[in-house]
C-alpha cells in the first residue's frame, strides 16, 4: 500500500522563567525539567496515537471497498449526510482519479474510487493518510481451490495462488497489460496462450488440475475469470480457460458464437451446455461457470444469466489447463481479448459466492 503523511502541528508551549530568587534557583529548574518532559512525552504519545488511527481508518475502508461485497459507495460503512466517512476518531475522503471528492451519501459505484484519504485527531494532533487502492487478488483460496492465477508476473512464470503450485507458463508472445492490477492479452494467434500441467499428482498435497481430481468421486466444480473481450465478431468456440479436447472435455469456460459458455463432456458423446449472449465487448466483465452435479449454471457480472438440467461426471485424463487458445478442438479459434484473474474449484460455488466474488474484483477491472 502506498502512504503519503501529512503532519500539523499545534502551537510549541513556550515557558518563560523568570529567576527571583538564587536560593531557589536549582530547585525550581529541576521541577521545570521535569514538567517539560512529561509535556512532550504526551505529546508523542497523542502524536503516535492520532498515525495510528489514521491507519485504522485506511485499513477499514480499504476492507469495506475490496473485500466486504459492496456495491456503491453509500454502502460503506460510517458513511455520513454530509458525504464523509466518521468513525471514531478518524474522517476518511473518497477521491477519484481527478483527485476530486467523492460524495459517500451519492449512489456511485466503488469501482470510482481511486485513493482513500483518512484524518485523525488526537488531544489536539492531526495527522493525515492517504493510500492508493492497489491490487490484490479478490479470490481467498481454500481448500477446494485447485488453481489461481493472478497474473500478476510480468515474465513468462505465472504463480499459483491456491498453494498447490500448479505453475503455468507462457508460450509464444502473451503481453502483460497494466492497470490498478495486470492482466495478459490475448491477439487471437494460435501460439500465443499460458498453460499449466496435470501431473495428477497422488500425494496428500494433490496438485491435479482436473475434476474429479482433489475430491475423488465428486464432479462439482466452479470457474470464475475476468474478461475483456477484443471486439471482432465471435464466429466459433474461443476458449478463456479449460482442460481437455472433443473426445474428452473435462471443463470449458469460453465465449462463442452462443454467447459466454460454460461446457464439458463424460467422453461418451454426453455433454452439459450452458450459455448466454454476450455483453458489450471493450469492458470487463465477470463470468463464471458452476456445476453441482444436477445443474449447469453461467453467472454473468455477479448475477445468474442461465442454468440447465444436467448429471454427468466430466472426463479426466492428463492434458494440460489452457488459457486463451481450444488446441483439439474443433471449430474453435484462439482467444481475442484481456483475461485476468482465473480460478478453478473443485466445489459448486452459491449464488452469494458469485456475488461476492464479484463485488471483491470489480474495483480493479474498472470498464
Amino acid at each position: 500500500m502506498k502512504k503519503k503523511y501529512t503532519n500539523n502541528h499545534g502551537s510549541a508551549l513556550v515557558v518563560s522563567i523568570l529567576v527571583l530568587m538564587i536560593i531557589v534557583t536549582i530547585a525550581l529548574s529541576l521541577t521545570l525539567v521535569s514538567v517539560q518532559n512529561q509535556t512532550a512525552s504526551g505529546g508523542e504519545a497523542a502524536s503516535s496515537q492520532s498515525f495510528q488511527m489514521a491507519d485504522t481508518g485506511i485499513e477499514n475502508l480499504m476492507y469495506d471497498l475490496t473485500k466486504a461485497g459492496k456495491t456503491n459507495v453509500n454502502e460503506l460503512t460510517g458513511c455520513k449526510p454530509g458525504g464523509l466517512i466518521a468513525v471514531g476518531n478518524y474522517i476518511v475522503t473518497l477521491l477519484d482519479g481527478s483527485g476530486a471528492p467523492i460524495n459517500c451519501s451519492q449512489n456511485i459505484s466503488i469501482s470510482n474510487v481511486i485513493t482513500i484519504k483518512s484524518v485523525s485527531n488526537m488531544k489536539n494532533q492531526s495527522r493525515a493518510v492517504e493510500a492508493d487502492v492497489i491490487c490484490h487478488s479478490p479470490f481467498k483460496p481454500d481448500a477446494s481451490t485447485v488453481a489461481l492465477y493472478s497474473f500478476q508476473e510480468t515474465g513468462n512464470s505465472i504463480l499459483d495462488y491456491s498453494g498447490r503450485n500448479n505453475v503455468a507458463g507462457v508460450s509464444g508472445t502473451v503481453p502483460v497489460i497494466t492497470g490498478i492490477c495486470n492482466a495478459r492479452s490475448y491477439d487471437g494467434n494460435p501460439s500465443d496462450y499460458i498453460s499449466a500441467k496435470d501431473y495428477n499428482d497422488p500425494t496428500p498435497t494433490n496438485n491435479t488440475l482436473r475434476i474429479p481430481g482433489i475430491n475423488p468421486g465428486n464432479p462439482k466444480m466452479s470457474l470464475e475469470a475476468w474478461v475483456k473481450l477484443g471486439g471482432a465478431a465471435i464466429t466459433k468456440w474461443e476458449r478463456i480457460v479449460g482442460k481437455g479436447n472433443d473426445a474428452k472435455r473435462n471443463y470449458d469456460l469460453g465465449v462463442s458464437a452462443s454467447g459466454w459458455e460454460f461446457q464439458f463432456n463424460n467422453g461418451a458423446g454426453v455433454a452439459c451446455d450452458v450459455s448466454k449472449s454476450v455483453t458489450a465487448a471493450g469492458s470487463w466483465h465477470f463470468i463464471a461457470g458452476v456445476y453441482d452435479g444436477s445443474n449447469i449454471k453461467l453467472y454473468i457480472d455477479g448475477a445468474p444469466a442461465s442454468s440447465s438440467p444436467c448429471a454427468i461426471t466430466p472426463a479426466t485424463d492428463n492434458s494440460d489447463l489452457i488459457m486463451g487458445a481450444s488446441p483439439g478442438i474443433a471449430l474453435s479459434v484462439p482467444f481475442l481479448g484481456i483475461i485476468d484473474e482465473v480460478i478453478v474449484d473443485a466445489k459448486d460455488k452459491s449464488d452469494s459466492d458469485i456475488q461476492v466474488d464479484y463485488n471483491a474484483g470489480k474495483i480493479f477491472h474498472r470498464p
